[in-house]
């Protein structure tokens, strides 16, 4: 039983952590990993790496994370800069001939924890928004937010920039976000539509605050990762997401990841809650 237990803690970090991209081909470290194939959807000409404060306010726990915007001309993806990282260093080396054991000290030399990333079809107007939930990958399409940003005359200077102020309502929470005059009408996670790139926004109720870190002019690949994903939508994903959170034993009870006994009965394993502070609370 101790077995099982040990498996299900195992896996719910692997998954929690973002590291379900690794695919270990056998179970000896000196065996060949398998990584999830990329297709090149743009070139990058500009990234912004950001600071992400996030506070879980029923556990009274904050945690900081890095996370980068890549945006070119015709696609933007959002997503964990450990994860941008590692996708670097694997960039440079043959994939096909990297072991469990490499693969591994990768992994755990950058940190990521964000199993999500954000794409924005500049053309379409559209966002695609790939997450995942224990063990399993979702996607869901939307348009462009449409913030109603509210512009102010109020300045401050981000990262070396002068900014402009902006506020606006969305999806359950207040927001105020200082953008710079930098032809990129863009910025963290979703926000997009201001008349600069985005180098701060923060919640009124100090839940979320991003804030850049690093601006750089460069010509990198934007890529896909070509895995199995399951459809949904914004709505079906969010409720998912929160009834993980709040309890994750619950969650996988009757699943096949569930654990059992030496009779085959599935063991109920305890609920702890998670760490959970949802962007969007609509």
């Amino acid at each position: 039983m101790m077995k099982h237990i040990l498996f299900i803690c195992l896996l719910l970090g692997c998954c929690i952590g973002g590291k379900c991209q690794l695919v270990i081909q056998g179970n000896s470290s000196a065996r060949l990993a398998r990584f999830a194939e990329l297709e090149v959807l743009d070139t990058a000409a500009l990234e912004c790496i950001y600071c992400h404060r996030a506070v879980d306010p029923v556990l009274s726990e904050t945690r900081v994370s890095y996370e980068i915007l890549q945006t070119g001309a015709r696609y933007s993806k959002y997503w964990d800069y450990g994860r941008y990282q590692i996708d670097s260093v694997l960039a440079d080396m043959d994939r096909d001939r990297i072991t469990v054991a490499e693969a591994n000290r990768i992994y755990n030399r950058y940190p990521h924890a964000a199993s999500f990333y954000v794409e924005s079809h500049k053309q379409k107007r559209e966002l695609q928004v790939y997450g995942w939930v224990f063990s399993n990958g979702y996607v869901y399409n939307e348009p462009f937010p449409d913030f109603q940003w509210k512009l102010s005359r109020d300045t401050a200077t981000i990262c070396g920039y002068l900014c402009h102020r902006a506020t606006a309502d969305f999806r359950g929470r207040q927001w105020t976000a200082w953008y710079a005059d930098i032809a990129v009408s863009e910025g963290p996670w979703k926000f997009v539509g201001l008349p600069g790139l985005v180098l701060r926004v923060m919640s009124a109720d100090k839940e979320h605050e991003y804030t850049a870190v690093s601006i750089r002019k460069v010509k990198s690949s934007i890529t896909r990762e070509k895995k199995s994903v399951v459809p949904t939508t914004r709505e079906k994903f969010n409720r998912m997401e929160r009834t993980y959170k709040a309890d994750p034993g619950r969650y996988m009870a009757g699943s096949q990841l569930a654990p059992q006994d030496m009779q085959g009965n599935e063991i109920r394993v305890s609920g702890q809650k998670l760490f959970y502070s949802p962007v969007e609370k609509e």
